[in-house]
Protein backbone atom coordinates (compact mmCIF):
# COMPACT_ATOMS: atom_id res chain seq x y z
CA UNK A 1 0.00 0.00 0.00
CA UNK A 2 2.87 2.35 0.83
CA UNK A 3 4.30 1.90 -2.68
CA UNK A 4 0.95 2.74 -4.25
CA UNK A 5 0.47 5.94 -2.27
CA UNK A 6 4.07 6.95 -2.91
CA UNK A 7 3.33 6.53 -6.60
CA UNK A 8 0.25 8.76 -6.33
CA UNK A 9 2.21 11.37 -4.36
CA UNK A 10 5.04 11.23 -6.91
CA UNK A 11 2.54 11.75 -9.76
CA UNK A 12 1.05 14.79 -8.03
CA UNK A 13 4.43 16.36 -7.28
CA UNK A 14 5.63 15.89 -10.86
CA UNK A 15 2.34 17.16 -12.29
CA UNK A 16 2.40 20.26 -10.09
CA UNK A 17 6.01 20.98 -11.07
CA UNK A 18 5.17 20.54 -14.74
CA UNK A 19 1.97 22.59 -14.69
CA UNK A 20 2.64 25.17 -11.96
CA UNK A 21 0.34 27.83 -13.37
CA UNK A 22 -2.55 25.39 -13.79
CA UNK A 23 -2.22 24.20 -10.20
CA UNK A 24 -2.01 27.82 -9.09
CA UNK A 25 -5.45 28.17 -10.71
CA UNK A 26 -6.61 25.03 -8.88
CA UNK A 27 -5.46 26.52 -5.56
CA UNK A 28 -7.14 29.82 -6.40
CA UNK A 29 -10.43 28.13 -7.27
CA UNK A 30 -10.38 26.12 -4.02
CA UNK A 31 -9.76 29.32 -2.04
CA UNK A 32 -12.66 31.01 -3.84
CA UNK A 33 -14.84 27.97 -3.18
CA UNK A 34 -13.97 28.09 0.53
CA UNK A 35 -14.75 31.82 0.85
CA UNK A 36 -18.07 31.52 -1.00
CA UNK A 37 -19.12 28.67 1.31
CA UNK A 38 -18.13 30.12 4.70
CA UNK A 39 -18.56 33.89 4.25
CA UNK A 40 -20.94 35.12 6.99
CA UNK A 41 -21.89 31.56 7.83
CA UNK A 42 -22.11 32.74 11.45
CA UNK A 43 -25.14 34.79 10.36
CA UNK A 44 -26.66 32.79 7.51
CA UNK A 45 -26.23 29.17 8.63
CA UNK A 46 -29.54 27.33 8.59
CA UNK A 47 -29.67 25.87 12.08
CA UNK A 48 -33.01 24.14 12.32
CA UNK A 49 -34.57 20.91 13.57
CA UNK A 50 -32.00 18.51 12.03
CA UNK A 51 -29.00 20.66 12.89
CA UNK A 52 -30.11 21.09 16.51
CA UNK A 53 -30.79 17.37 16.87
CA UNK A 54 -27.40 16.48 15.37
CA UNK A 55 -25.60 18.98 17.60
CA UNK A 56 -27.24 17.52 20.73
CA UNK A 57 -26.19 13.98 19.75
CA UNK A 58 -22.65 15.14 18.94
CA UNK A 59 -22.48 16.89 22.32
CA UNK A 60 -23.32 13.55 23.98
CA UNK A 61 -20.61 11.81 21.93
CA UNK A 62 -18.02 14.39 22.98
CA UNK A 63 -19.00 13.73 26.60
CA UNK A 64 -18.36 10.01 26.07
CA UNK A 65 -21.89 8.75 25.35
CA UNK A 66 -21.31 6.96 22.04
CA UNK A 67 -24.06 6.05 19.59
CA UNK A 68 -24.55 3.11 17.22
CA UNK A 69 -26.88 4.88 14.80
CA UNK A 70 -26.95 8.15 12.94
CA UNK A 71 -29.72 10.50 11.82
CA UNK A 72 -33.11 9.09 10.97
CA UNK A 73 -34.04 8.81 7.30
CA UNK A 74 -37.31 9.99 5.79
CA UNK A 75 -38.55 6.41 6.22
CA UNK A 76 -39.92 5.69 9.69
CA UNK A 77 -37.79 3.21 11.63
CA UNK A 78 -34.78 3.35 9.28
CA UNK A 79 -31.65 5.02 10.66
CA UNK A 80 -28.38 5.84 8.96
CA UNK A 81 -25.08 4.68 10.41
CA UNK A 82 -23.32 6.92 12.97
CA UNK A 83 -20.41 8.06 10.77
CA UNK A 84 -21.82 11.55 10.18
CA UNK A 85 -22.11 12.21 13.91
CA UNK A 86 -18.51 11.15 14.54
CA UNK A 87 -17.02 13.16 11.69
CA UNK A 88 -19.16 16.16 12.71
CA UNK A 89 -17.94 15.74 16.29
CA UNK A 90 -14.43 16.72 15.11
CA UNK A 91 -15.71 20.15 14.05
CA UNK A 92 -17.71 20.68 17.23
CA UNK A 93 -14.76 19.53 19.33
CA UNK A 94 -12.39 21.97 17.59
CA UNK A 95 -14.93 24.78 17.95
CA UNK A 96 -15.80 23.91 21.56
CA UNK A 97 -19.43 23.43 20.59
CA UNK A 98 -19.69 26.18 17.97
CA UNK A 99 -21.98 25.35 15.00
CA UNK A 100 -20.00 27.89 12.96
CA UNK A 101 -16.71 26.01 13.36
CA UNK A 102 -18.54 22.74 12.65
CA UNK A 103 -19.74 24.30 9.38
CA UNK A 104 -16.17 25.40 8.56
CA UNK A 105 -15.03 21.82 9.19
CA UNK A 106 -17.71 20.43 6.87
CA UNK A 107 -16.65 22.89 4.18
CA UNK A 108 -13.08 21.57 4.36
CA UNK A 109 -14.47 18.05 3.85
CA UNK A 110 -16.43 19.24 0.81
CA UNK A 111 -13.40 20.95 -0.73
CA UNK A 112 -11.38 17.77 -0.32
CA UNK A 113 -14.12 16.19 -2.43
CA UNK A 114 -13.72 18.96 -5.00
CA UNK A 115 -10.02 18.19 -5.25
CA UNK A 116 -10.70 14.44 -5.61
CA UNK A 117 -13.22 15.26 -8.38
CA UNK A 118 -10.55 17.39 -10.07
CA UNK A 119 -8.10 14.48 -9.82
CA UNK A 120 -10.58 12.10 -11.49
CA UNK A 121 -11.02 14.52 -14.36
CA UNK A 122 -7.27 15.24 -14.52
CA UNK A 123 -6.05 11.64 -14.42
CA UNK A 124 -8.64 10.05 -16.69
CA UNK A 125 -9.34 12.93 -19.11
CA UNK A 126 -7.16 16.04 -19.11
CA UNK A 127 -5.98 18.96 -17.04
CA UNK A 128 -8.36 21.26 -18.91
CA UNK A 129 -11.35 19.03 -18.11
CA UNK A 130 -10.30 19.08 -14.46
CA UNK A 131 -10.04 22.87 -14.39
CA UNK A 132 -13.41 23.39 -16.10
CA UNK A 133 -15.03 20.93 -13.69
CA UNK A 134 -13.57 22.72 -10.68
CA UNK A 135 -14.51 26.13 -12.10
CA UNK A 136 -18.15 25.10 -12.56
CA UNK A 137 -18.39 23.53 -9.09
CA UNK A 138 -16.77 26.54 -7.44
CA UNK A 139 -19.08 29.21 -8.84
CA UNK A 140 -22.37 27.34 -9.26
CA UNK A 141 -24.82 29.30 -7.08
CA UNK A 142 -27.00 26.23 -6.58
CA UNK A 143 -23.98 24.21 -5.44
CA UNK A 144 -22.83 26.96 -3.08
CA UNK A 145 -26.21 26.94 -1.32
CA UNK A 146 -26.16 23.15 -0.97
CA UNK A 147 -22.59 23.13 0.33
CA UNK A 148 -23.58 25.58 3.09
CA UNK A 149 -26.16 23.09 4.36
CA UNK A 150 -24.97 21.54 7.63
CA UNK A 151 -26.50 18.11 7.11
CA UNK A 152 -25.59 14.47 6.58
CA UNK A 153 -26.02 14.32 2.75
CA UNK A 154 -23.51 17.15 2.20
CA UNK A 155 -20.28 15.18 2.91
CA UNK A 156 -21.23 12.81 0.08
CA UNK A 157 -19.47 15.43 -2.04
CA UNK A 158 -16.23 13.88 -0.73
CA UNK A 159 -17.08 10.22 -0.32
CA UNK A 160 -18.83 9.82 -3.66
CA UNK A 161 -15.72 10.91 -5.64
CA UNK A 162 -13.59 8.73 -3.32
CA UNK A 163 -15.66 5.69 -4.29
CA UNK A 164 -15.29 6.55 -7.98
CA UNK A 165 -11.53 7.19 -7.80
CA UNK A 166 -10.76 4.12 -5.69
CA UNK A 167 -12.82 1.88 -7.99
CA UNK A 168 -10.99 3.25 -11.04
CA UNK A 169 -7.62 2.71 -9.35
CA UNK A 170 -8.67 -0.83 -8.45
CA UNK A 171 -8.47 -1.72 -12.16
CA UNK A 172 -4.68 -1.66 -11.72
CA UNK A 173 -4.32 -2.47 -8.02
CA UNK A 174 -7.47 -4.36 -7.00
CA UNK A 175 -6.13 -5.80 -3.74
CA UNK A 176 -5.76 -2.31 -2.23
CA UNK A 177 -8.32 -0.13 -3.94
CA UNK A 178 -11.29 -2.49 -4.28
CA UNK A 179 -11.54 -2.87 -0.47
CA UNK A 180 -11.20 0.92 -0.21
CA UNK A 181 -14.07 1.20 -2.70
CA UNK A 182 -16.19 -1.05 -0.49
CA UNK A 183 -15.25 0.89 2.65
CA UNK A 184 -16.07 4.28 1.10
CA UNK A 185 -19.33 2.82 -0.26
CA UNK A 186 -20.24 1.79 3.29
CA UNK A 187 -19.50 5.33 4.51
CA UNK A 188 -21.61 6.75 1.66
CA UNK A 189 -24.49 4.53 2.74
CA UNK A 190 -24.28 6.09 6.21
CA UNK A 191 -24.64 9.60 4.78
CA UNK A 192 -27.59 9.22 2.42
CA UNK A 193 -29.56 6.00 2.19
CA UNK A 194 -31.70 6.00 -0.98
CA UNK A 195 -29.17 7.01 -3.63
CA UNK A 196 -26.26 5.25 -1.89
CA UNK A 197 -28.21 1.99 -1.79
CA UNK A 198 -28.92 2.35 -5.51
CA UNK A 199 -25.29 3.26 -6.28
CA UNK A 200 -24.09 0.27 -4.25
CA UNK A 201 -26.21 -2.02 -6.44
CA UNK A 202 -24.99 -0.24 -9.59
CA UNK A 203 -21.37 -0.59 -8.40
CA UNK A 204 -21.88 -4.33 -7.81
CA UNK A 205 -23.22 -4.67 -11.36
CA UNK A 206 -20.22 -2.71 -12.65
CA UNK A 207 -17.82 -4.99 -10.76
CA UNK A 208 -19.64 -8.07 -12.09
CA UNK A 209 -19.46 -6.81 -15.69
CA UNK A 210 -15.71 -6.17 -15.35
CA UNK A 211 -15.05 -9.03 -12.91
CA UNK A 212 -12.02 -10.22 -14.87
CA UNK A 213 -10.20 -7.09 -13.66
CA UNK A 214 -10.52 -8.15 -10.01
CA UNK A 215 -9.13 -11.04 -8.00
CA UNK A 216 -11.05 -13.27 -5.60
CA UNK A 217 -8.84 -12.03 -2.74
CA UNK A 218 -9.70 -8.40 -3.49
CA UNK A 219 -13.42 -9.24 -3.54
CA UNK A 220 -13.28 -11.07 -0.20
CA UNK A 221 -11.33 -8.20 1.38
CA UNK A 222 -13.93 -5.81 -0.04
CA UNK A 223 -16.77 -7.77 1.53
CA UNK A 224 -14.96 -7.59 4.88
CA UNK A 225 -14.32 -3.82 4.52
CA UNK A 226 -17.99 -3.18 3.77
CA UNK A 227 -19.08 -5.41 6.67
CA UNK A 228 -16.92 -3.36 9.06
CA UNK A 229 -18.84 -0.19 8.14
CA UNK A 230 -22.10 -1.95 9.07
CA UNK A 231 -20.95 -3.13 12.51
CA UNK A 232 -22.51 -0.27 14.53
CA UNK A 233 -25.92 -0.79 12.90
CA UNK A 234 -25.65 -4.57 13.28
CA UNK A 235 -25.05 -4.14 17.01
CA UNK A 236 -28.00 -1.74 17.17
CA UNK A 237 -30.17 -4.27 15.34
CA UNK A 238 -29.27 -7.05 17.76
CA UNK A 239 -30.08 -4.81 20.74
CA UNK A 240 -33.39 -3.56 19.29
CA UNK A 241 -34.95 -6.68 17.79
CA UNK A 242 -33.90 -5.83 14.20
CA UNK A 243 -35.95 -2.61 14.04
CA UNK A 244 -34.18 -1.21 10.97
CA UNK A 245 -34.39 -4.50 9.06
CA UNK A 246 -38.12 -4.85 9.73
CA UNK A 247 -38.78 -1.24 8.72
CA UNK A 248 -36.70 -1.65 5.55
CA UNK A 249 -38.58 -4.82 4.55
CA UNK A 250 -41.91 -3.12 5.24
CA UNK A 251 -40.89 -0.22 3.02
CA UNK A 252 -39.68 -2.53 0.23
CA UNK A 253 -42.97 -4.41 0.34
CA UNK A 254 -44.87 -1.13 0.00
CA UNK A 255 -46.56 -1.37 3.40
CA UNK A 256 -45.31 1.98 4.73
CA UNK A 257 -44.64 5.47 3.31
CA UNK A 258 -45.10 4.57 -0.34
CA UNK A 259 -47.43 5.98 -2.95
CA UNK A 260 -49.92 3.45 -4.27
CA UNK A 261 -48.62 0.68 -1.98
CA UNK A 262 -45.63 0.06 -4.22
CA UNK A 263 -41.96 0.92 -3.63
CA UNK A 264 -41.10 0.41 -7.31
CA UNK A 265 -43.40 0.87 -10.28
CA UNK A 266 -43.34 1.27 -14.04
CA UNK A 267 -42.89 4.97 -14.91
CA UNK A 268 -45.76 5.65 -17.31
CA UNK A 269 -47.46 8.86 -18.42
CA UNK A 270 -47.43 11.49 -15.67
CA UNK A 271 -44.86 9.72 -13.49
CA UNK A 272 -42.31 9.64 -16.32
CA UNK A 273 -42.90 13.32 -17.12
CA UNK A 274 -42.61 14.25 -13.44
CA UNK A 275 -39.26 12.51 -13.19
CA UNK A 276 -37.89 14.22 -16.31
CA UNK A 277 -39.06 17.57 -14.92
CA UNK A 278 -37.39 16.77 -11.57
CA UNK A 279 -34.12 15.87 -13.30
CA UNK A 280 -34.27 19.09 -15.34
CA UNK A 281 -34.76 21.27 -12.27
CA UNK A 282 -32.19 19.42 -10.16
CA UNK A 283 -29.36 19.44 -12.68
CA UNK A 284 -29.93 22.43 -14.96
CA UNK A 285 -30.12 24.83 -12.01
CA UNK A 286 -26.46 23.97 -11.40
CA UNK A 287 -25.71 26.02 -14.51
CA UNK A 288 -28.64 28.42 -14.12
CA UNK A 289 -30.11 27.37 -17.44
CA UNK A 290 -33.80 27.80 -18.10
CA UNK A 291 -35.34 25.02 -16.05
CA UNK A 292 -38.99 25.89 -16.59
CA UNK A 293 -40.92 22.62 -16.68
CA UNK A 294 -41.95 23.22 -20.31
CA UNK A 295 -38.28 23.16 -21.27
CA UNK A 296 -37.37 19.69 -19.99
CA UNK A 297 -36.18 18.89 -23.49
CA UNK A 298 -33.01 20.89 -22.64
CA UNK A 299 -32.09 18.18 -20.16
CA UNK A 300 -33.00 15.48 -22.67
CA UNK A 301 -30.65 17.15 -25.17
CA UNK A 302 -27.91 17.10 -22.54
CA UNK A 303 -28.51 13.37 -21.99
CA UNK A 304 -28.28 12.68 -25.73
CA UNK A 305 -25.09 14.72 -26.17
CA UNK A 306 -23.46 13.21 -23.07
CA UNK A 307 -24.39 9.71 -24.28
CA UNK A 308 -22.59 10.54 -27.52
CA UNK A 309 -19.43 11.28 -25.54
CA UNK A 310 -19.86 8.13 -23.49
CA UNK A 311 -20.13 5.94 -26.59
CA UNK A 312 -17.27 7.75 -28.33
CA UNK A 313 -14.94 7.31 -25.32
CA UNK A 314 -16.16 3.94 -24.06
CA UNK A 315 -12.62 2.57 -23.92
CA UNK A 316 -11.90 4.99 -21.06
CA UNK A 317 -12.68 3.19 -17.73
CA UNK A 318 -13.74 6.48 -16.11
CA UNK A 319 -16.37 7.00 -18.81
CA UNK A 320 -17.71 3.51 -18.17
CA UNK A 321 -18.06 4.12 -14.43
CA UNK A 322 -19.52 7.62 -14.83
CA UNK A 323 -22.08 6.21 -17.26
CA UNK A 324 -23.01 3.38 -14.89
CA UNK A 325 -23.40 5.74 -11.94
CA UNK A 326 -25.02 8.77 -13.57
CA UNK A 327 -27.45 7.11 -15.96
CA UNK A 328 -27.96 4.15 -13.62
CA UNK A 329 -29.14 6.39 -10.77
CA UNK A 330 -31.45 8.36 -13.07
CA UNK A 331 -32.91 5.06 -14.25
CA UNK A 332 -33.32 3.82 -10.66
CA UNK A 333 -35.33 6.88 -9.65
CA UNK A 334 -37.60 6.47 -12.68
CA UNK A 335 -38.91 3.29 -11.04
CA UNK A 336 -38.49 4.21 -7.37
CA UNK A 337 -41.66 5.63 -5.80
CA UNK A 338 -39.82 7.58 -3.12
CA UNK A 339 -41.10 8.68 0.27
CA UNK A 340 -44.86 9.03 -0.31
CA UNK A 341 -43.99 9.63 -3.96
CA UNK A 342 -41.47 12.39 -3.17
CA UNK A 343 -37.93 12.33 -4.56
CA UNK A 344 -35.76 14.88 -2.75
CA UNK A 345 -32.95 16.71 -4.56
CA UNK A 346 -30.37 15.60 -1.98
CA UNK A 347 -30.80 12.04 -3.32
CA UNK A 348 -28.68 13.20 -6.26
CA UNK A 349 -25.81 14.66 -4.22
CA UNK A 350 -23.46 11.71 -4.94
CA UNK A 351 -23.66 12.20 -8.72
CA UNK A 352 -23.42 16.00 -8.84
CA UNK A 353 -19.60 15.79 -9.26
CA UNK A 354 -20.09 13.42 -12.20
CA UNK A 355 -22.60 15.79 -13.78
CA UNK A 356 -20.03 18.60 -13.65
CA UNK A 357 -17.42 16.29 -15.25
CA UNK A 358 -19.84 15.44 -18.08
CA UNK A 359 -20.50 19.14 -18.72
CA UNK A 360 -16.74 19.81 -18.66
CA UNK A 361 -16.15 17.01 -21.19
CA UNK A 362 -18.65 18.57 -23.59
CA UNK A 363 -17.12 22.02 -23.20
CA UNK A 364 -13.61 20.60 -23.60
CA UNK A 365 -14.61 18.90 -26.87
CA UNK A 366 -15.98 22.23 -28.13
CA UNK A 367 -12.82 24.03 -26.99
CA UNK A 368 -10.67 21.78 -29.21
CA UNK A 369 -12.48 23.11 -32.28
CA UNK A 370 -11.05 26.48 -33.30
CA UNK A 371 -14.50 27.71 -34.40
CA UNK A 372 -16.23 26.62 -31.19
CA UNK A 373 -13.42 27.69 -28.85
CA UNK A 374 -14.61 31.33 -28.60
CA UNK A 375 -18.13 30.08 -27.81
CA UNK A 376 -16.80 28.05 -24.85
CA UNK A 377 -14.95 31.08 -23.49
CA UNK A 378 -18.12 33.20 -23.85
CA UNK A 379 -20.25 30.52 -22.17
CA UNK A 380 -17.89 30.26 -19.19
CA UNK A 381 -17.73 34.06 -18.91
CA UNK A 382 -21.54 34.29 -19.02
CA UNK A 383 -21.77 31.53 -16.41
CA UNK A 384 -19.49 33.49 -14.06
CA UNK A 385 -21.29 36.77 -14.86
CA UNK A 386 -24.62 35.15 -13.97
CA UNK A 387 -23.60 33.07 -10.95
CA UNK A 388 -21.17 35.30 -9.04
CA UNK A 389 -23.52 38.28 -8.44
CA UNK A 390 -26.23 35.92 -7.15
CA UNK A 391 -23.75 34.22 -4.84
CA UNK A 392 -22.37 37.51 -3.52
CA UNK A 393 -25.88 38.85 -2.96
CA UNK A 394 -26.85 35.67 -1.11
CA UNK A 395 -23.83 35.57 1.22
CA UNK A 396 -24.09 39.30 2.02
CA UNK A 397 -27.84 39.28 2.74
CA UNK A 398 -29.14 40.34 6.15
CA UNK A 399 -31.06 38.31 8.72
CA UNK A 400 -33.45 41.04 9.85
CA UNK A 401 -36.26 40.25 7.41
CA UNK A 402 -39.59 39.64 9.15
CA UNK A 403 -39.64 36.01 7.95
CA UNK A 404 -35.88 35.31 8.16
CA UNK A 405 -34.78 32.52 10.47
CA UNK A 406 -31.02 31.81 10.59
CA UNK A 407 -28.30 31.22 13.14
CA UNK A 408 -27.50 34.95 13.29
CA UNK A 409 -30.86 36.01 14.73
CA UNK A 410 -31.33 32.75 16.67
CA UNK A 411 -28.05 33.43 18.49
CA UNK A 412 -29.05 37.06 19.13
CA UNK A 413 -32.36 35.91 20.65
CA UNK A 414 -30.63 33.46 22.99
CA UNK A 415 -27.91 35.94 23.99
CA UNK A 416 -30.55 38.59 24.65
CA UNK A 417 -32.35 36.25 27.07
CA UNK A 418 -29.14 35.31 28.87
CA UNK A 419 -28.03 38.95 29.23
CA UNK A 420 -31.47 40.30 30.10
CA UNK A 421 -32.01 37.75 32.87
CA UNK A 422 -28.95 39.15 34.66
CA UNK A 423 -28.29 37.18 37.82
CA UNK A 424 -31.87 35.97 38.10
CA UNK A 425 -32.86 32.38 37.35
CA UNK A 426 -34.91 31.96 34.18
CA UNK A 427 -36.88 29.45 32.11
CA UNK A 428 -37.54 29.43 28.41
CA UNK A 429 -40.03 27.87 26.03
CA UNK A 430 -40.04 27.97 22.26
CA UNK A 431 -42.34 27.48 19.33
CA UNK A 432 -40.76 26.45 16.05
CA UNK A 433 -42.68 25.23 12.98
CA UNK A 434 -41.31 21.63 13.25
CA UNK A 435 -42.72 21.67 16.86
CA UNK A 436 -39.65 20.20 18.62
CA UNK A 437 -37.22 23.07 19.45
CA UNK A 438 -33.94 21.14 19.21
CA UNK A 439 -32.34 24.33 17.88
CA UNK A 440 -32.88 26.27 21.08
CA UNK A 441 -32.23 23.29 23.34
CA UNK A 442 -28.73 23.17 21.88
CA UNK A 443 -28.16 26.94 21.65
CA UNK A 444 -29.11 27.46 25.32
CA UNK A 445 -26.73 24.66 26.20
CA UNK A 446 -23.92 26.17 24.12
CA UNK A 447 -24.36 29.85 25.05
CA UNK A 448 -25.38 28.98 28.62
CA UNK A 449 -22.04 27.22 29.12
CA UNK A 450 -20.21 30.00 27.32
CA UNK A 451 -21.64 32.73 29.60
CA UNK A 452 -22.02 30.46 32.61
CA UNK A 453 -25.75 31.28 32.65
CA UNK A 454 -27.64 28.03 32.09
CA UNK A 455 -31.47 28.06 32.26
CA UNK A 456 -32.87 26.90 35.59
CA UNK A 457 -34.23 23.37 35.83
CA UNK A 458 -36.72 24.61 38.44
CA UNK A 459 -39.84 26.65 37.64
CA UNK A 460 -39.01 30.36 37.98
CA UNK A 461 -40.96 33.63 37.83
CA UNK A 462 -38.88 34.75 34.85
CA UNK A 463 -40.12 33.07 31.67
CA UNK A 464 -38.93 33.88 28.17
CA UNK A 465 -40.96 32.65 25.23
CA UNK A 466 -39.48 32.40 21.75
CA UNK A 467 -41.58 31.91 18.66
CA UNK A 468 -40.46 31.70 15.06
CA UNK A 469 -42.85 32.95 12.43
CA UNK A 470 -44.91 30.10 10.98
CA UNK A 471 -45.94 31.02 7.45
CA UNK A 472 -47.42 27.64 6.55
CA UNK A 473 -49.65 27.08 9.63
CA UNK A 474 -50.01 30.44 11.45
CA UNK A 475 -52.99 29.23 13.47
CA UNK A 476 -50.76 26.69 15.20
CA UNK A 477 -48.43 29.48 16.32
CA UNK A 478 -51.43 31.50 17.51
CA UNK A 479 -52.74 28.57 19.56
CA UNK A 480 -49.33 28.17 21.20
CA UNK A 481 -49.18 31.89 22.09
CA UNK A 482 -52.66 31.70 23.58
CA UNK A 483 -51.51 28.92 25.92
CA UNK A 484 -48.45 30.97 26.88
CA UNK A 485 -50.69 33.94 27.78
CA UNK A 486 -52.33 31.70 30.36
CA UNK A 487 -48.92 30.92 31.87
CA UNK A 488 -47.23 34.32 31.95
CA UNK A 489 -47.90 38.05 31.47
CA UNK A 490 -45.82 39.81 28.80
CA UNK A 491 -43.47 42.45 30.21
CA UNK A 492 -41.33 43.17 27.15
CA UNK A 493 -41.04 42.07 23.52
CA UNK A 494 -38.02 41.96 21.22
CA UNK A 495 -37.86 41.03 17.55
CA UNK A 496 -34.90 39.43 15.79
CA UNK A 497 -35.86 38.99 12.15
CA UNK A 498 -38.49 36.26 12.04
CA UNK A 499 -38.02 35.49 15.74
CA UNK A 500 -40.00 37.13 18.54
CA UNK A 501 -38.84 36.94 22.16
CA UNK A 502 -41.25 37.83 24.96
CA UNK A 503 -40.19 38.39 28.53
CA UNK A 504 -42.96 37.17 30.82
CA UNK A 505 -43.83 37.19 34.50
CA UNK A 506 -45.17 33.80 35.36
CA UNK A 507 -48.74 33.89 36.68
CA UNK A 508 -48.93 32.40 40.17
Amino acid sequence: MKKVFNKVRSFLIQDIQKYKFHYFLVAGLLVCAFVLRVWRIDQLLGFYFDQGRDALVVNEIIQGNLTLIGPTTAIEGIFLGPFYYYILAVGYLIGQGSPVIASYWQTIIILLGYFVTFLIARIYFSLRVGLITLFLMTFSFSQIKLDRWLSNPTPTMLFSPLVVLSLLLSFKTPRIFLPLTAFFSGILLQLEASSSFALMLITLIFIFVFRKKFTLTSMLLSALAFFITLLPQILFEIKHNFLITKSFLSFLSGKVQTEGQSTFRIPIDLTFQNRVDLYSITFLEKLKLNYDLTFSFVFVIFLIVSLFFVIKNWSNPAIKLIAFWFYGLLLFFLFYSGNYGIINNYYFFPIFPLFFILIALILNWMFKNRFLKPIVIILLALFLYDQLPMSLSYISSGVDGHTTIALGNQAKAVEYIINDSGEQAYNWDAYVPPVIPYTYTYLFKYYGNRYNRMPSEQITDNLYTIHEVDISIPERESAWLKRQDEIGTIIDTKNFGGITVEKRQRIK
